[in-house]
Order: C-alpha cells, then sequence, then structure tokens
C-alpha cells in the first residue's frame, strides 16, 4: 500500500508539472516507464487483495446468480428461510444442474409452498443453515433422490434415516474431528463443548454438522464458509445478516466438487496440456535426476493424506483435496518430495464412498472400466502446482485399482482392517489384469512427465506371502506401465507381516522401500500402557531406552525387524544387490486412537500423551542424519497431524499460528525444526 501511495504520488507530480508548462522531455524518461509499471503493478496488487474481500464475494455472487440482485437493497437485514434456501439451491445448481435432486429442493418447497410457508420471511438460525449445508452434501454424495412435493416430513424423516449422517463416510472419514475445542480453540477431549450455546443451553444442530461446516474450506481462497466465535461456543440462538449469509454460500459454491464425468479408463487420453504446460516443464529446476536404478538421496519428502485417512500416522488429519497454497507451504518448509496417497475408488470419486455407491447403471457398466475425468484434471493441477514449487510427486495407492464394487459394499472398516482392499491381487487374475488396466491409463495420461517430477508408489503396504507371489501379482501392472512409459520410477513397498525381503520384485527392475517404524515400542502409541501409567511416554528420551535396558539410536534402529519382513538394512542390501534404488517411503510416530478412548481424557492426563516435542525433534534429527550419512531418500508422514507441521486446528501445549487465508495452522517449533533441518534459509 506504501508503494501504491508513493507510486500515485509521483505520477500526480508529474501531472502537475504538466500543468504548470513545465518541459517534460527533461523528465527521465526510463523513470517515466518504471513509473507506469509501477502504476500498474501496485493496481494488479490492490485488485489481488480485493478478491479476498467480502465486497468482492458479493459482487461474484450476484454475477453468477447465486444471490438476486434485490437482496443488496438490506445487507444488513437478517438472513430469512426462502433467501437462505433459494442462494443454496443456486450454488448447487450452478456446479451440478437443476436436477441434482439435493436436499435443498425440499426444504426450498416447505417454506415456500408447503406447510412451512410461514417461515418464508422468517430470520433463519445459524443452527439450521449449518445442519442443512452438511446435510445437502451427505444426500448429494450418498445419491439419495426424493420427490419433497408431498409428506414433506415424512420424507425428511426417511431421508435422515438413509443419509445416516453421524457415520457419513464421506462426510466424517475425510473431515473427521472427534473432540471438541475449549475457550481458547484449542482441542479438547469434550466433544459437546461445539454444540453448547453460549449460555451453556444444548443446541439444536449436532455436533457433527458443526464440526463439518468449521472445517469446510472454499476452494479457491481457502477461506472457512463458517467460523465459530472467539469464544468458541457455537451461538445457535443467533442469526445470520443477509450479506454474511451471501458470503457464507458463496464460500459454499466454490467449495463443492466438480461434476463428474464418467469415461472408460481406455478413452482418458493424456494430460490437460493447459494445465501442465510445455513451459511448466522445460523450466529450470533444483530437482534431482531420479530412476529405478537410483533414487536420488537428496530428496527430503513428506506424506500427504489426499481424500483419505493419514492411519494413525502422527493421528493425522485427512484433507478433502490439496490445493496450491498447500506445495508453496511444503517447498517453504523445504521439503522438495511428497508422497500422495489415493486409491482407485478416490478416481472414482465424488461416489464411491457415499452409501448408495456410483450413480451409475451396475447392470450395463462397469465402475472397474469407468474413472471420473474431473479427478484426473485435479490431478494434473496437483502435478502442475507440484512441478512449479519443484517438488517430486510420488502417486501412493491405498488399496488395488479395479477391486470390484462388492469390495466396498462390505463396509469400509472390514475391508480395509482384513487388508481384502490390497490381497485380492495376490490370489486373483482378474483384478490383476484390471489393476494392470488402471496402471496403463495412469502411464499414458502421465508419460511425458520425467522422473524428476513423478514417480509410482504401486501399493502402500501390502501383505503378499512370498517374495514370488508379491513380483508374479504385480508384473502385469508393471509390464503395462513400463510400454507406456519405459522408464517411470515404480517404488515397491517391502512392509508387510510376511517374511519378504523384496528380492523378486526388484529382480524385475522396481526400486525398493521400506517404512521404518523402529523401534516400534517408540515409534506406536500403546494406549494401555499410557492410561496404566500417563507418564509412560512423557518420560521416554532419545536415544530409547528398552525395558531390557537395551539404548536404541538411529544406526541401531536400522537392524531391527519391526515386524516379519527384513530390517531396514537387509532392504537396502537386496535393492544394492540387483541395481535398484532404496528409500525410506515412511518413518515417525504413529498414535492410534487416543482421542477415541474413553478412557483417556486429555485435559487430566495430558495433551501431548507421547514424547515431548524435544525429544520428537531429537528422534527425527536422527533419524534424517543416518539417512543421509546413507545416501537415502525419506518421507516422513506427514504433512497433517498433531505432531505434524499443520493441524486444523490450535493444540494446547503447542506454540501455533493462523496465516491468512489457509485452511490449516501451523505448529511454529516444528516449522522451524524442518526449516532448520532442511538448510532453508
Amino acid at each position: 500500500m506504501k508503494r501504491f501511495v508513493s507510486v500515485m504520488l509521483c505520477f500526480t507530480l508529474v501531472l502537475s508539472l504538466v500543468a504548470c508548462g513545465t518541459d517534460t522531455s527533461q523528465i527521465n524518461e526510463n523513470t517515466t516507464q518504471i513509473t507506469q509499471t509501477d502504476i500498474q503493478e501496485a493496481e494488479d496488487a490492490e485488485a489481488a487483495i480485493d478478491t479476498y474481500s467480502q465486497e468482492y464475494y458479493l459482487e461474484q455472487a450476484k454475477e453468477l446468480g447465486i444471490a438476486d440482485a434485490s437482496y443488496y437493497d438490506r445487507l444488513t437485514g437478517t438472513m430469512s428461510y426462502e433467501k437462505f434456501f433459494t442462494m443454496l439451491k443456486n450454488a448447487h445448481d450452478l456446479q451440478y444442474g437443476e436436477d441434482s435432486n439435493c436436499l435443498i429442493d425440499g426444504w426450498l418447497y416447505y417454506c415456500t409452498e408447503g406447510e412451512g410457508n410461514k417461515l418464508r420471511d422468517e430470520p433463519i438460525p445459524l443452527g439450521t443453515i449449518i445442519d442443512v449445508t452438511a446435510m445437502a452434501d451427505a444426500v448429494y454424495f450418498r445419491g439419495i433422490e426424493r420427490d419433497f412435493t408431498q409428506d414433506f416430513w415424512g420424507t425428511m424423516e426417511g431421508l435422515w434415516e438413509e443419509a445416516d449422517l453421524p457415520n457419513c463416510e464421506y462426510l466424517w472419514e475425510n473431515q473427521y474431528m472427534p473432540i471438541g475445542l475449549d475457550q481458547q480453540g484449542c482441542i479438547t477431549a469434550d466433544e459437546t463443548r461445539l454444540i453448547l450455546n453460549s449460555d451453556d443451553s444444548w443446541t439444536l444442530a449436532s455436533w457433527p454438522t458443526v464440526a463439518y461446516m468449521c472445517a469446510k474450506f472454499d476452494r479457491v481462497s481457502y477461506d472457512y464458509l463458517y467460523t465459530l466465535p472467539e469464544d468458541h461456543y457455537f451461538p445457535e440462538n443467533d442469526t445470520m445478516l443477509l450479506r454474511d449469509g451471501i458470503e457464507f454460500v458463496f464460500h459454499y459454491y466454490r467449495s463443492l466438487y466438480p461434476k463428474p464425468e464418467y469415461v472408460n479408463i481406455a478413452d482418458v487420453g493424456t494430460y490437460d496440456t493447459a494445465i501442465i504446460t510445455d513451459e511448466l516443464l522445460n523450466k529450470e529446476t533444483s530437482l534431482p535426476q531420479a530412476s529405478n536404478q537410483k533414487i536420488p538421496g537428496e530428496w527430503r519428502g513428506i506424506s500427504y493424506d489426499y481424500q483419505n485417512r493419514t492411519w494413525g500416522a502422527l493421528n493425522g488429519h485427512s484433507d478433502w483435496f490439496i490445493n496450491e497454497r498447500d506445495f508453496q507451504q511444503i517447498h517453504d518448509a523445504g521439503f522438495n518430495m511428497v508422497k500422495i496417497w489415493t486409491s482407485w475408488y478416490h478416481l472414482l470419486d465424488p461416489y464411491m464412498t457415499s452409501k448408495d455407491k456410483v450413480r451409475l447403471d451396475k447392470e450395463t457398466k462397469q465402475c472397474t472400466d469407468l474413472v471420473n475425468l474431473k479427478e484426473l484434471e485435479y490431478w494434473d493441477q496437483i502435478l502442475a502446482w507440484a512441478i512449479k514449487y519443484d517438488i517430486h510427486v510420488q502417486i501412493s495407492f491405498q488399496d488395488t485399482p479395479g477391486l470390484d464394487i462388492s469390495v466396498f459394499e462390505r463396509g469400509f472398516s472390514d475391508w480395509f482392517d482384513t487388508g481384502y482392499c490390497t490381497n485380492e491381487i495376490f490370489k486373483n487374475e482378474e483384478v490383476q489384469q484390471i489393476s494392470a488396466d488402471w496402471w496403463r491409463m495412469l502411464s499414458k495420461r502421465y508419460a511425458q512427465i520425467p522422473n524428476t517430477y513423478l514417480s509410482f508408489n504401486m501399493i502402500c503396504e501390502p501383505d503378499p506371502e512370498t517374495d514370488q507371489i508379491y513380483a508374479q501379482a504385480l508384473k502385469p501392472s508393471i509390464d503395462a506401465i513400463w510400454e507406456e512409459c519405459p522408464d517411470r520410477l515404480l517404488v515397491c513397498d517391502v512392509e508387510t507381516h510376511t517374511p519378504i525381503t523384496g528380492e523378486e520384485i526388484a529382480k524385475l527392475g522396481c526400486a525398493l522401500a521400506c517404512h521404518e517404524y523402529a523401534p516400534h515400542e517408540f515409534c506406536e502409541v500403546n494406549i494401555e500402557k499410557a492410561i496404566k501409567d500417563p507418564t509412560y511416554y512423557t518420560s521416554m528420551t532419545w536415544p530409547y531406552v528398552t525395558e531390557q535396558g537395551d539404548v536404541i539410536d538411529a544406526a541401531a534402529a536400522s537392524k531391527i525387524v519391526p515386524y516379519a519382513v527384513g530390517s531396514y538394512d537387509v532392504i537396502k542390501e537386496t535393492a544394492e544387490k540387483n541395481n535398484v534404488g532404496f528409500m525410506v517411503n515412511e518413518f515417525g510416530y504413529f498414535q492410534w486412537g487416543f482421542w477415541e478412548s474413553v478412557d483417556w481424557n486429555p485435559t487430566t492426563d495430558g495433551t501431548f500423551p507421547i514424547q515431548s516435542t524435544e525429544v520428537y525433534q531429537a528422534f527425527l534429527k536422527d533419524k534424517i542424519e543416518f539417512y543421509r550419512k546413507d545416501d537415502v531418500a525419506w518421507t516422513v508422514g506427514a504433512w497433517t497431524g498433531m505432531f505434524a507441521d499443520t493441524y486444523t486446528w490450535p493444540i494446547e501445549g503447542a506454540d501455533w499460528y493462523i496465516p491468512d487465508h489457509y485452511h490449516y495452522v501451523f505448529n511454529r517449533k516444528m516449522l522451524d525444526f524442518w526449516k532448520d533441518i532442511n538448510s532453508v534459509e
């Protein structure tokens, strides 16, 4: 702003000289040109700032037709039922079409033409706004369609039952906060804290919908749709001003996924060159070369959870999507590699996580042959952002591409916990071939992206019974990938509960990776021990001392076999013997279920039930220095989580700061640690 004012003063001076008859030819020509350029840059900067203002949001909502122009005559008036539901429906229809049949249609009918028409002009409570907006997402993504013109409340009762909102996997598995916030905005164990009014009375809104809406944000500006007041009580009895309601709905519109476009995997084609441009691919980069024969030890990696829970790692909080700001922050923290978890069913998003699965004719279309092109275009954007910030992306599959839809009908926790999501490929030739077809599609799409920027992690932590079965199951996929892109870097995990070394998969030419959670007692929290002795974890040190008195540091940990699989040293030796690359594709802490445990209360038993930040940092530093000495690439997990750099809300016991227009808060100590260890100036 100061620069803008200075520029305008200079420009005004020139105009004054002209007005006074001064010969402006004596004014330095270059200075005049620079001044004009600066004026334009300053005006552009001012325009960019305006895109984060309420005035900009209001104007955009009017131009898009979300809010009627007549609303702007009394913006300080209260939001009415009719106006809110009309705007919410307009926003939804803009994204998905007028025939999307979401819950909003029924509410709008009810309060205008139906039996609730007396509410038409009444102020709509904030609790209703929160509940209905979350419900609109649940209904749409579960594919439930209803005719609301008859028996509204009967329809609603059945709808709520079918949507099963508290257990809606799409909403709560992807935006999960099982606890509440205290008056300072820090996480507490009391989940009911979110559903109390300022006078400690119970709100009409359910706490899952409040948690959900407080985590949902605009995909363009990264602004939250709704933020709790400073005292972090939910003001259920409050209403919303019309101008604030317009802004809320506008952010809701920009939070929505694009309408899916399903195509056969054989018809996908290459990436969108308007997103991943030749100019972007040909720019200078600081990233090292990578190949199946050599994974560069310069990789400094971190895991990112893409529409899938971080399975225990740092009690990671998952995200709906990755955005450019994430890559900027990851780059600024000194990382140059990110492993992004995804899955076959997420490439069919948004419907595969819904109760009714995909809204497709199952008799004529097979889910194993289809992919959501919009999701692939989103991956194009992810890669473009990564390339822009000199970050290598490793696409890591959490399941086997092409699993039949019946897998998901078993129930989310059932098929994951039993390993059914990956084990089918080790005994089912049909799944092996379908997986190969999917990998061929991805390899063909990104064939022109060099290994400098892209690699594939075939299956995250598979469980084959033998090395031979592992190689045999993945060979069709490996062949398909290399037929489309002969030198694509393929990283195969050797991290299982079965005794394999990676020997046979390495013989095929694939690089190997271990997940070094050793010593296991230090890396994974044991809830029972913590409940028995709350000081058990807070009193631990690094190097770690076992119950037997053995002292374990990074060098000693490299020789430990954490499960049935080989140690870091054994897997690295296997890779070297077969002339393929090797990396540590995960290491760090695991924290399983502390906040869900009814016997653990962070308020009374301690907020950080593992080691202090200093001990955690000592552990990370020792491990990383060991890997660097070995010239081995590493990936720590994860970018989001209670002991990571970022989280959705502040946590007691840590120093947090909140950047403008970003949906995460930062742990200052951890961020400073990463900048130091990654040598960021």
